[in-house]
C-alpha cells in the first residue's frame, strides 16, 4: 500500500475546516477519478463477512465505498454507510460537528461483485487521544492484480507525493510521511517494529521524528536539531530540501521511490537518527522488513 500521512496540533474548532479541505483535496484531485466511478449503493452495508449470506455489494468492476464517522480516538464507529450521492453530501455537511474521526473506504468489487480482491483505497482524519487536539491525516491505496478494472492501478507514488505537497503549503506538519512500507492505520514502520504506538509518536512528533520513508516533513525544532535546513542538503543524504511555508521542512530521500534502499537509505537513517526514538528495531521471523535499518539510532546519536 502506499500511503500519504500528516500529523498536526489544531484547537478543536478547526478540525472541521482541515477535513474538509482534506477529503476535498484528496477526492477531488488525488482519487478524483476513482470516486467519479461510484455509484449508489444498492444494498446496505452487510453486517457479516462479505459473501456469506448476503447478496453481492454491485456490479463486478464497480467502485463501491462506506463513509464513517467514529466518536471516541479509540476508534469506536458512530455510523457507517454505504456511499450514495446524497450521503456524500451529508456526511461533508456533518464535518460542522466534528467527532473524534471521519474515514472513507473505497473498493473496486471483484469479478463476483464482492470486496475480496481488487483495488482499495482509504481516506482518513482521525484524532489520537481525548483532548482532540493531535490528529492524523491519512490517505493509502493499493493495487491487487485481480482487480477487473484497476482504477486504482494508475495512481503512482508521484501523485501520493504531489498531495502530500499541496497539503504541506497550507497546514503546520509536525510529522508527514509518504511511502510503501506502513501499515493499514497503524504505525510507522519504525514504531511497528520498535513497539512503539502511532498514538504516542504523534503526540510527541515535535521532538521525536516517527520515521524516515521516502519523503518526510519534519516539525521546525527537528529540523533545528538537525542543524537546520542548511545542514540537512549539505548532509547530501536527500534528493531534495525544502522549507515550507508553515516553517516544517520537507525530505525527500531520492528521485524515486524504488531508489531508496541500501546506501541511500542507511545515509537518511544517520542523518536524522539524533532525532529517532531509540532502540534496536525487531526482524520479523529474522527478516528485515521494510525501508529502514535494523539499527539503534541512540549509538549514531553518540558519535
Amino acid at each position: 500500500m502506499t500511503s500519504i500521512e500528516l500529523n498536526g496540533f489544531a484547537e478543536p474548532d478547526a478540525l472541521p475546516g482541515l477535513a474538509l479541505r482534506w477529503f476535498e483535496a484528496v477526492t477531488g484531485g488525488l482519487l478524483a477519478d476513482v470516486v467519479g466511478g461510484l455509484r449508489d449503493g444498492e444494498v446496505a452495508l452487510p453486517r457479516s463477512r462479505p459473501g456469506v449470506g448476503s447478496e453481492p455489494w454491485g456490479a463486478p468492476g464497480t467502485m463501491w465505498a462506506s463513509l464513517t464517522r467514529y466518536g471516541s480516538a479509540a476508534g469506536r464507529v458512530t455510523s457507517r454507510r454505504a456511499w450514495s450521492a446524497r450521503g456524500w453530501s451529508t456526511f461533508l455537511k456533518g464535518f460542522a460537528k466534528f467527532p473524534a474521526g471521519v474515514g472513507m473506504d473505497i473498493v473496486e468489487l471483484d469479478a463476483t461483485g464482492y470486496p475480496r480482491f481488487g483495488d482499495r483505497a482509504s481516506i482518513v482524519l482521525r484524532t489520537v487521544n481525548d483532548e482532540r487536539r493531535w490528529f492524523r491525516m491519512v490517505c493509502e491505496f493499493g493495487a491487487f492484480p485481480e482487480g477487473p478494472k484497476n482504477r486504482i492501478a494508475r495512481l503512482t507514488e508521484e501523485d501520493a507525493r504531489d498531495l502530500a505537497w499541496e497539503m504541506a503549503q497550507e497546514m503546520p506538519v509536525t510529522y508527514g510521511g509518504v511511502g510503501d512500507d506502513g501499515r493499514h492505520w497503524g504505525p510507522t514502520m519504525l514504531e511497528d517494529r520498535l513497539a512503539r504506538e502511532a498514538r504516542v509518536g504523534v503526540t510527541e512528533s515535535r521532538e521525536v521524528l516517527r520515521g524516515y520513508p521516502w519523503v518526510t516533513v519534519c516539525a521546525p525544532e527537528i529540523a533545528a536539531r538537525l542543524g537546520g535546513p542548511d545542514a540537512l542538503r549539505a548532509s547530501g543524504a536527500f534528493h531534495e530540501v525544502r522549507v515550507l511555508p508553515t516553517g516544517s521542512v520537507w525530505l525527500q530521500a531520492t528521485e524515486h521511490l524504488d531508489d531508496y534502499t541500501g546506501d541511500a537509505l542507511r545515509r537518511v537513517f544517520e542523518t536524522v537518527a539524533p532525532v529517532l526514538p531509540p532502540g534496536e528495531p525487531r526482524t520479523y521471523l529474522g527478516k528485515e522488513l521494510g525501508r529502514i535499518i535494523y539499527a539503534d539510532a541512540s549509538a549514531y546519536q553518540q558519535r
